[in-house]
Protein backbone atom coordinates (compact mmCIF):
# COMPACT_ATOMS: atom_id res chain seq x y z
CA UNK A 1 0.00 0.00 0.00
CA UNK A 2 2.40 2.44 0.88
CA UNK A 3 4.60 2.06 -2.30
CA UNK A 4 1.15 2.70 -4.18
CA UNK A 5 1.04 5.64 -2.67
CA UNK A 6 4.49 6.86 -3.01
CA UNK A 7 4.20 6.13 -6.97
CA UNK A 8 0.70 8.18 -6.54
CA UNK A 9 2.42 11.00 -4.73
CA UNK A 10 5.54 11.19 -7.43
CA UNK A 11 3.33 10.75 -10.89
CA UNK A 12 1.28 13.75 -8.98
CA UNK A 13 4.25 15.77 -8.40
CA UNK A 14 5.93 15.16 -11.98
CA UNK A 15 2.20 16.44 -13.50
CA UNK A 16 2.06 19.43 -11.40
CA UNK A 17 5.60 20.39 -11.66
CA UNK A 18 4.79 20.32 -15.94
CA UNK A 19 2.94 23.55 -15.97
CA UNK A 20 5.22 25.12 -13.45
CA UNK A 21 8.29 27.35 -14.23
CA UNK A 22 11.20 26.71 -11.60
CA UNK A 23 12.77 30.19 -10.40
CA UNK A 24 15.56 31.76 -12.55
CA UNK A 25 14.06 29.35 -15.61
CA UNK A 26 13.62 32.15 -18.34
CA UNK A 27 10.07 32.09 -20.57
CA UNK A 28 10.91 30.68 -24.47
CA UNK A 29 8.84 30.56 -27.59
CA UNK A 30 5.83 28.00 -26.58
CA UNK A 31 5.90 29.11 -23.11
CA UNK A 32 2.71 30.27 -21.34
CA UNK A 33 1.92 32.96 -18.39
CA UNK A 34 -1.67 31.33 -17.90
CA UNK A 35 -3.31 31.24 -20.94
CA UNK A 36 -0.90 33.80 -22.99
CA UNK A 37 1.56 31.60 -24.93
CA UNK A 38 4.87 33.17 -25.95
CA UNK A 39 5.51 33.28 -29.57
CA UNK A 40 7.37 34.09 -32.95
CA UNK A 41 4.60 34.01 -35.27
CA UNK A 42 2.07 36.94 -35.43
CA UNK A 43 0.66 39.58 -38.06
CA UNK A 44 0.56 42.72 -36.00
CA UNK A 45 2.09 44.22 -33.43
CA UNK A 46 1.29 46.22 -30.47
CA UNK A 47 2.74 49.37 -31.98
CA UNK A 48 0.63 49.06 -34.92
CA UNK A 49 -2.53 49.81 -31.55
CA UNK A 50 -1.05 52.18 -29.82
CA UNK A 51 1.98 54.71 -29.83
CA UNK A 52 5.06 54.82 -27.32
CA UNK A 53 3.46 56.98 -24.98
CA UNK A 54 0.23 55.44 -24.95
CA UNK A 55 2.52 52.39 -23.93
CA UNK A 56 4.61 53.96 -21.46
CA UNK A 57 1.96 55.83 -19.62
CA UNK A 58 -0.67 52.54 -19.71
CA UNK A 59 -3.32 54.50 -21.52
CA UNK A 60 -3.04 51.47 -24.39
CA UNK A 61 -6.15 49.77 -24.46
CA UNK A 62 -6.09 46.04 -26.73
CA UNK A 63 -9.65 45.01 -28.02
CA UNK A 64 -10.37 41.71 -26.99
CA UNK A 65 -10.45 40.16 -30.28
CA UNK A 66 -7.17 40.67 -31.08
CA UNK A 67 -5.34 37.58 -30.25
CA UNK A 68 -1.64 36.93 -31.59
CA UNK A 69 0.34 40.42 -30.84
CA UNK A 70 4.46 41.15 -31.04
CA UNK A 71 5.65 43.12 -28.36
CA UNK A 72 8.91 43.82 -29.52
CA UNK A 73 11.30 46.65 -29.09
CA UNK A 74 14.69 46.94 -30.30
CA UNK A 75 16.79 50.11 -31.53
CA UNK A 76 17.22 52.17 -34.87
CA UNK A 77 20.34 53.78 -36.37
CA UNK A 78 20.77 55.80 -39.44
CA UNK A 79 22.96 53.49 -41.27
CA UNK A 80 23.18 49.58 -41.33
CA UNK A 81 26.88 49.84 -39.57
CA UNK A 82 25.92 52.08 -37.12
CA UNK A 83 23.17 49.53 -36.10
CA UNK A 84 25.47 46.85 -36.06
CA UNK A 85 28.40 48.94 -34.11
CA UNK A 86 25.41 49.78 -31.11
CA UNK A 87 23.84 46.63 -31.24
CA UNK A 88 27.76 45.37 -30.64
CA UNK A 89 28.25 44.65 -26.89
CA UNK A 90 24.35 45.40 -26.20
CA UNK A 91 23.06 43.64 -23.32
CA UNK A 92 18.83 43.02 -23.00
CA UNK A 93 16.76 41.88 -20.65
CA UNK A 94 13.01 41.24 -20.78
CA UNK A 95 9.89 40.68 -18.60
CA UNK A 96 6.07 39.92 -19.27
CA UNK A 97 4.12 40.73 -15.69
CA UNK A 98 7.41 40.24 -13.76
CA UNK A 99 8.26 36.41 -15.39
CA UNK A 100 12.00 36.89 -17.39
CA UNK A 101 11.95 36.05 -21.09
CA UNK A 102 15.13 34.09 -22.92
CA UNK A 103 15.33 37.00 -25.70
CA UNK A 104 17.97 34.83 -27.39
CA UNK A 105 15.72 32.00 -28.21
CA UNK A 106 13.63 34.45 -29.86
CA UNK A 107 15.94 36.04 -32.25
CA UNK A 108 15.85 39.44 -33.97
CA UNK A 109 14.61 40.55 -37.03
CA UNK A 110 16.26 43.87 -39.50
CA UNK A 111 13.73 46.17 -40.95
CA UNK A 112 13.90 49.85 -42.09
CA UNK A 113 11.92 51.86 -39.73
CA UNK A 114 11.19 55.72 -40.38
CA UNK A 115 14.29 56.21 -42.62
CA UNK A 116 16.48 54.21 -40.41
CA UNK A 117 17.55 50.25 -39.67
CA UNK A 118 16.22 49.09 -36.86
CA UNK A 119 16.84 45.55 -35.00
CA UNK A 120 13.74 44.11 -33.33
CA UNK A 121 13.46 41.51 -30.67
CA UNK A 122 11.03 39.10 -32.41
CA UNK A 123 8.62 38.17 -29.18
CA UNK A 124 4.93 38.04 -29.56
CA UNK A 125 2.08 36.72 -27.57
CA UNK A 126 -0.78 34.65 -28.59
CA UNK A 127 -4.13 34.53 -26.29
CA UNK A 128 -4.28 37.65 -24.67
CA UNK A 129 -5.93 37.51 -21.34
CA UNK A 130 -8.45 40.46 -20.24
CA UNK A 131 -6.89 43.16 -17.67
CA UNK A 132 -3.24 45.13 -17.28
CA UNK A 133 -0.08 43.64 -18.67
CA UNK A 134 3.50 45.50 -18.55
CA UNK A 135 6.23 44.05 -20.83
CA UNK A 136 9.64 45.76 -19.88
CA UNK A 137 12.99 45.79 -22.10
CA UNK A 138 15.43 46.73 -19.92
CA UNK A 139 19.02 47.32 -22.31
CA UNK A 140 22.74 48.50 -21.83
CA UNK A 141 24.52 49.84 -25.16
CA UNK A 142 28.21 49.77 -25.12
CA UNK A 143 28.67 51.70 -28.45
CA UNK A 144 27.01 54.32 -30.28
CA UNK A 145 25.77 57.55 -29.35
CA UNK A 146 23.33 56.60 -27.08
CA UNK A 147 25.84 54.80 -24.91
CA UNK A 148 24.14 53.38 -20.92
CA UNK A 149 21.29 51.97 -19.86
CA UNK A 150 18.30 52.04 -21.26
CA UNK A 151 14.18 50.66 -20.62
CA UNK A 152 11.56 50.62 -22.53
CA UNK A 153 8.29 49.80 -20.87
CA UNK A 154 4.53 48.89 -22.48
CA UNK A 155 1.78 49.04 -20.16
CA UNK A 156 -1.72 47.85 -21.58
CA UNK A 157 -4.97 46.68 -21.12
CA UNK A 158 -6.84 44.17 -22.94
CA UNK A 159 -10.61 44.42 -22.85
CA UNK A 160 -13.03 41.61 -21.82
CA UNK A 161 -15.22 40.55 -24.95
CA UNK A 162 -18.40 41.90 -24.41
CA UNK A 163 -20.97 39.42 -24.22
CA UNK A 164 -23.55 39.10 -27.58
CA UNK A 165 -26.39 41.31 -27.73
CA UNK A 166 -29.62 39.30 -28.18
CA UNK A 167 -31.88 40.51 -30.52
Amino acid sequence: MKKLARIAFIGLLASSMTSCYYPGYKLKPGDKIGNMELTTSFDKNIHELCDFTELSLGTCEIPAPESAIGISTGWAEDTLEALNLAWAGSRWEMSIDNHQVDLPSFGTFDLDFGGQKARVWDVGLLNFEPGKHTVQYDFHLENGARVGNHTQLFIFTVMAAEPPQSP
